[in-house]
């Protein structure tokens, strides 16, 4: 037990006087250590440490234990910590607000920090793609498996429309809530929040993390696009469209708004279409019309879109075939021929009642005509 040394004050050793008044030394015993050479004692090995060997000048952590880079070595070791607890979610809109109570493991350490990392779900149980609009995006710590990557300065942009954006940041939070804004309507959105120390980046392990899923509301839809005519006539114009590239929700109907090129001021038209199609009936031939197409959730209306200029087709004149034409020639000869044989019949009669006679002279007359007629 008690040993010689040439360096009397080595770490790992310590003083012993002995009766004949000389300085042998006595090496710390396992589970002890002196990590510095000088009179004091040797120490017990921090908790969740250890010394295998007698004479140690430091404890190793044990498994699963780790030292931060600025911790003592009389520091005990410490763990990453387990997942936060009793998350509460709060919609609003195209928002969310995240609440949650501190990990029940907080690994023997007081630094706790936490980092929300945002996946957005297309349908119930379908795939998930990080919020991120960058795939190459910066990566953000280990989720479990997941790959969803955080962004730099609580923002992480969405291809298209504005960044999806974490009040008060998005990784290193302090205090355990964060408000994520910007979300798209009427979409199913995964979080996971996952919660950190000083010697997390030290295990190998998947951080343990709490999931949240959540679906925002219905908006408003985006613009409609894609407006073009199928078919004109004179009197009508059909419409086709597609959906709204952001929906935001479930289309209940479209109001397509027309009028005279213009003459909006004075007066406009509405007609509603379940579908992306419409026929625009009741217009004037050969005139130019603005035609609009808006989409309706029950969130409300989108915008109307972008005006479309359609000319409905010219009046054609009338056209008759032969057989209408020699009728029509035939009805007014007829008609003068009658007309002709009243007045010359009045003008050679000498009866009393002039009415009688003259239908029989119109009679003759008319008979001879028909005749004439047969032997044409």
């Amino acid at each position: 037990m008690w040993d010689d040394y040439s360096l009397p004050q080595a770490p790992g050793y310590l003083w012993s006087l002995t009766t004949s008044g000389g300085k042998p030394v006595r090496a710390c015993e396992v589970g002890f250590y002196k990590p510095v050479a000088g009179d004091g004692l040797c120490g017990k090995c921090p908790q969740h440490s250890h010394s295998e060997t007698r004479a140690a000048l430091a404890c190793p952590c044990d498994s699963n234990y780790y030292r931060a880079a600025d911790d003592p070595a009389a520091a005990p070791c410490s763990r990453p910590p387990s997942a936060p607890v009793n998350v509460i979610s709060s919609v609003n809109g195209t928002s969310v607000n995240l609440e949650w109570d501190r990990p029940l493991d907080t690994g023997g350490r007081s630094d706790l920090k936490y980092s929300v990392l945002c996946q957005k779900c297309s349908g119930e149980g379908g795939p998930c793609e990080d919020c991120s609009s960058s795939p190459g995006g910066p990566g953000g710590g280990k989720a479990g498996g997941g790959g969803a990557s955080l962004g730099v300065g609580g923002m992480v942009e969405r291809l298209g429309n504005a960044a999806v954006r974490f009040v008060p940041r998005q990784t290193g939070l302090t205090e355990p809530w964060v408000t994520v804004l910007n979300l798209v309507a009427h979409t199913n959105y995964s979080f996971r929040l996952l919660a950190m120390n000083a010697v997390t980046h030290l295990s190998n392990e998947p951080s343990p993390y709490a999931l949240v899923n959540i679906t925002t509301n219905q908006a408003a839809p985006s613009e409609v696009l894609g407006i073009h005519q199928e078919n004109t006539s004179q009197n009508s114009v059909t419409l086709l469209w597609h959906e709204p590239g952001q929906p935001n929700g479930v289309i209940l109907e479209y109001d397509i708004k027309y009028y005279e090129k213009d003459n909006e001021a004075q007066s406009y038209s509405t007609l509603k279409s379940r579908n992306t199609s419409a026929r625009v009936s009741g217009l004037k031939p050969g005139t130019k019309y603005i035609f609009q197409v808006r989409a309706r959730t029950s969130a409300g209306c989108g915008r109307f879109s972008q005006n479309v200029e359609i000319q409905t087709g010219k009046a054609a004149p009338l056209r008759y075939n032969t057989m209408t034409i020699t009728w029509i020639c035939m009805a007014m000869v007829s008609g003068l021929v009658t007309f002709l044989a009243i007045i010359i019949c009045r003008k050679r009669q000498g009866y009393t009642l002039p009415h009688y006679p003259s239908l029989l002279c119109v009679e003759h007359f008319l008979t001879l005509l028909y005749t004439v007629s047969l032997s044409v």
